[in-house]
């Protein structure tokens, strides 16, 4: 039990800057689009109605300005009224860049660094701490620890729970005082802490295991068919959301909305082939193979997808929770060392 006691306590120590980084950076996360939206402003509104889109317009838009960038997305607007987004990756400095484009004419309207470049810097660091796989490595640990952590503080509560109730006392010492948060927070967060641990680490995990499908690459040979025939076509049927660029394969897919969503914000995919300028086929998310349907459900039970139009509600409470409990332990680690110093003293 001691002993159990003590992995507790030196593990949450150990990973106690990397699990606020975390919480921090998740919950920034849950508020993606406002916030870009927010800081952006200006930068993604027309001042105009467009009548249509051009991908080839826009490609080539990016072209003239940044003739050495590679186009990794391209995410089309919700409205008439806003500009499109593009994601640009730069071999020679291995970073993203971010544009506003006029969907209709491709020109390029504005860099979107301080919004779009910022949350996904935000991302990056929620994804892999900004180390590559020595960060996914880090997350996909904390994800165990965390595990560990709200099993194993159940089981303490549990075993003491006729003389523990789930209550505090707040006109207690403050060691009892902080004893009783750590253990009321940890016992109510512990069932959506587990959710959170197992469905971070099984991201992390399912990107090792998809890993080796890079789409920065430039292509051998760059000339390829237009695009626009192919997006009027599919877009008469359905909404296309984003368009992702593989130049390595020459392959274009656009991103919609699915038709039998397998799991909560399931999107098909429509695999266009940029170099015979014809549809190649239609990935329903439904039809998917079994294991990527397990992995799939990972993100929506980790954001907020998957609770509904309450769920940023929810995972904002946790992660202050989560905040609370890192808080509380530092605090208990803290006046048990003094007691300590004293003593020997």
């Amino acid at each position: 039990m001691k002993t159990l006691k003590d992995i507790h306590k030196w593990l949450g120590l150990a990973f106690m800057v990397f699990l606020v980084g975390q919480t921090i950076s998740g919950m920034l996360l849950l508020y993606r689009s406002p916030i870009e939206n927010f800081i952006a402003g200006e930068d993604l509104k027309l001042n105009r109605q467009y009548s249509g889109v051009s991908l080839d317009k826009m490609l080539a838009g990016v072209e003239t300005v940044m003739p050495n960038a590679v186009v990794s997305r391209l995410q089309l607007p919700a409205d008439t009224g806003h500009a499109a987004t593009v994601r640009l990756y730069m071999p020679d400095t291995q970073e993203y860049i971010f544009l506003s484009l006029d969907p209709e004419t491709g020109a390029v309207m504005a860099p979107l660094k301080a919004s779009k470049g910022l949350m996904f810097w935000v991302f990056r660091f929620h994804e892999d701490l900004l180390l590559g796989d020595t960060g996914a490595y880090i997350n996909a640990a904390l994800g165990i620890m965390l595990l560990f952590m709200s099993v194993s503080g159940v089981y303490f509560w549990w075993l003491l729970r006729k003389r523990q109730k789930l209550a505090i006392d707040l006109s207690a010492p403050p060691m009892r005082k902080w004893y009783d948060i750590h253990r009321v927070v940890g016992v109510i967060l512990a069932p959506i802490l587990v959710i959170l641990a197992v469905s971070g680490a099984g991201m992390t995990i399912r990107g090792f295991y998809l890993s080796g499908s890079a789409t920065e690459q430039a292509i051998e040979s760059p000339e390829y068919m237009p695009l626009d025939p192919i997006y009027n076509e599919a877009s008469r049927a359905q909404t296309i959301k984003e368009v992702r660029f593989n130049w390595s394969t020459g392959q274009a897919v656009f991103m919609i909305n699915a038709s039998d969503p397998a799991w909560p914000g399931a999107v098909d995919r429509i695999m266009v082939d940029m170099l015979s300028g014809r549809i190649e086929k239609t990935v329903y998310s439904v039809s998917v193979p079994s294991d990527q349907k397990f992995f799939a459900w990972f993100y929506p039970l980790h954001s907020s997808l998957a609770l509904g139009s309450a769920g940023r509600f929810v995972l904002l409470i946790l992660g202050a929770g989560l905040m609370m409990l890192v808080f509380s332990g530092f605090i208990l680690w803290r006046i048990r060392e003094n007691r300590k110093n004293k003593t020997i003293i």
